[in-house]
């Protein structure tokens, strides 16, 4: 056994990789660009999407095997480009160089890459929830009908738990047998479109419908404001006439009234 191991340590270890130097890589790259008829001065024009791919931890395998799943003719069109590109020459160009072959902007394959990445995860979901869903339905139907007995300190059995209570009311309320509170339910329909949902969107939108737009609403309160401020004009803008008699007021100390202000019978 220890000159099994022995020989197996003293054994030649996997040749690793050679690594190319910075300036063969150089020149190999544009050896590359040249063959796929694209000048660095064209890809520099462009938005760099590598680094936020990088960012997301997305790997250029990644993003062939989401473009291969897409049917969108801007896939179809990046593809094509990327499969006359030999594997020596693959290691060398960077997405951006074959975007340019490929007549795209790197914007839109990135969006082309994003939709793609939303619409395949989102099916791939509705797919593991459907595959499951059998079993879980049956695992909560048997957890809601199991007897199990209960037991005392001395171990005899002093009763029977018929079922999981919380499995029992899933059911119920999943058949129907239960009402649901909407107010604090969460509904996930998987891309589906209940008829309540519609029924509650139109009445949504009739209620939006009856209520008055803020135009007419401000031009309303416009209207309302409209005759005060034109009365407030006129009475700032009164002037007394020339021929009316002048008023003269008698000054009396403060806290000092006549008898007639003060007398019951005024």
């Amino acid at each position: 056994m220890k000159k099994a191991a022995a020989k197996k340590k003293s054994g030649t270890p996997s040749a690793a990789k050679p690594r190319i130097p910075r300036s063969d890589f150089r020149n190999r790259a544009a050896e590359a660009r040249k063959r796929l008829g694209v000048k660095k001065q064209d890809v520099q024009a462009l938005s760099r999407i590598t680094p936020l791919l990088r960012q997301a931890g997305v790997s250029i395998a990644r993003v062939i095997e989401i473009l291969e799943a897409d049917g969108s003719p801007d896939a179809q069109i990046f593809l094509e480009c990327y499969r006359k590109i030999s594997k020596s020459d693959l290691q060398y160009l960077s997405l951006e160089e074959i975007c340019v072959a490929a007549g795209l902007a790197t914007r839109r394959l990135w969006e082309v890459l994003a939709g793609a990445a939303l619409q395949q995860g989102r099916e791939t979901v509705q797919l593991m929830v459907a595959v499951a869903q059998p079993r879980i339905v049956e695992t909560t139907i048997r957890a809601a009908s199991e007897i199990s007995p209960v037991l005392n300190n001395e171990g005899e059995v002093i009763g029977y738990r018929y079922g999981d209570i919380k499995a029992q009311e899933l059911i119920s309320k999943a058949t129907g047998f239960l009402p649901s509170p909407r107010g604090s339910s969460i509904v996930f329909n998987l891309g589906k479109h209940s008829e309540e949902d519609e029924e509650e969107d139109d009445d949504d939108e009739d209620m939006t419908n009856g209520l008055p737009g803020m135009d007419d609403f401000v031009l309303d309160v416009h209207k309302a404001l409209e005759p005060a401020k034109l009365l407030s004009a006129q009475i700032s803008s009164a002037r007394v006439p020339e021929n009316a008699p002048e008023l003269d007021f008698e000054e009396l100390p403060a806290g000092q009234l006549k008898e007639s202000e003060c007398s019951p019978n005024r």
